[in-house]
């Protein structure tokens, strides 16, 4: 109970009674409305602190030796950003999914992996492939909506043209292939991580595409994350109340965008060397969600460096502690409890 009695001297005595009664009461509506403002602050904090993942019969399902092999190659070559391929491959070992994606190094093998692609797919893309350009939209380097492999090998030639111009001392690999993924109610998510100088690593999420800035939706939070955790990270932006489903729109598969978060949040775990990383778009609908593209940077002198991130402001799970053991002909798989753990 919250009291506001109006007046200064005739209201002092009434004040005096309800506080020796334990009531409180407060001299302006303004400060009342602090008060309850604050009540409703901690009730939120509470309810979120007592709230338990839901359980699930593994972590996020991973292949960090996979990852390390990637980023120990791109290490080795002295450079901090990985290739689109790299990339993708990087975060469909950590669960987050990607379409397939074939590499070409001239534009006739591009027209011929075009070719295959085409016999499953209606129509497909092609991009540049070089490590000297990451935003390859920006100078023309993505050709959309090709229906033929003969307009495949005409988008990568005319690609090879724009980079000549645009961007000359840039050395062009090859390209990349993948089906066109459309998804008319598809909603494009932005997922990513970059490092804050004083809370360290930080997973965002948000509206995503090519206005991401423009819409300027965006929430961050710390890793590493759990299902709880993940949505309300989703909750935080105006975004998530789309993926609600509106109008003739279903709901988006809110478990495979959670999941996708955790997978990503475990790879900042595992990685102390990850600088920065964006998923964007990420499509998500009721079907689920599809990374089209991806970029990761890496500090290639701590490729090596074990995880968990010691950067963290949240220690993770202390995994390493878990162990096997065997007593009188049995066998036990003993680990720290987990909060989900209050099911069992």
């Amino acid at each position: 109970v919250l009291t506001c009695w109006l007046g200064e001297h005739t209201a002092r005595e009434g004040r005096r009674v309800l506080q020796d009664a334990g009531i409180a009461s407060f001299e302006t509506p303004a400060d009342a409305a602090t008060a309850v403002s604050y009540l409703s602050d901690w009730s939120r904090a509470q309810r979120a602190l007592m709230r338990v993942p839901p359980s699930r019969s593994e972590d996020t399902m991973s292949d960090r030796e996979a990852v390390l092999a990637i980023f120990r190659q791109v290490a080795k070559e002295g450079r901090r950003m990985l290739t689109e391929p790299e990339a993708k491959a990087a975060i469909s070992a950590y669960g987050v999914p990607v379409p397939e994606t074939i590499v070409a190094k001239t534009a006739s093998e591009a027209e011929k992996a075009a070719g295959r692609l085409l016999k499953r797919a209606e129509q497909v893309v092609v991009k540049l492939l070089s490590k000297a350009i990451s935003h390859k939209s920006d100078i023309g380097g993505v050709v959309l909506n090709l229906a033929t492999a003969a307009a495949a090998g005409k988008a990568a030639r005319s690609i090879e043209a724009r980079v000549r111009k645009q961007a000359p001392q840039a050395i062009i690999e090859g390209y990349t292939v993948q089906p066109m993924v459309v998804r008319k109610q598809a909603h494009e998510l932005i997922l990513g991580m970059s490092c804050d100088p004083i809370f360290g690593p930080v997973v965002l999420f948000g509206a995503g595409g090519v206005a991401v800035e423009v819409m300027d939706d965006i929430a961050f939070a710390l890793p590493p994350l759990d299902d709880v955790l993940a949505g309300d990270l989703i909750e935080q932006t105006r975004t998530g109340r789309l993926l609600a489903g509106f109008r003739d729109h279903k709901p988006a598969n809110r478990g495979a965008i959670v999941a996708a978060l955790n997978g990503l949040s475990q790879m900042i775990v595992d990685f102390p060397c990850i600088v920065s990383l964006d998923i964007n778009p990420l499509l998500a609908d009721a079907d689920g969600v599809i990374a089209l593209d991806a970029r990761i940077e890496i500090e290639p002198g701590r490729v090596e460096k074990p995880g968990p991130n010691p950067a963290l402001a949240i220690r993770p799970y202390p995994s390493g502690w878990n162990r096997d053991v065997s007593v009188g002909g049995a066998h036990y798989h003993i680990r720290p409890i987990k909060p989900a753990d209050i099911a069992l």
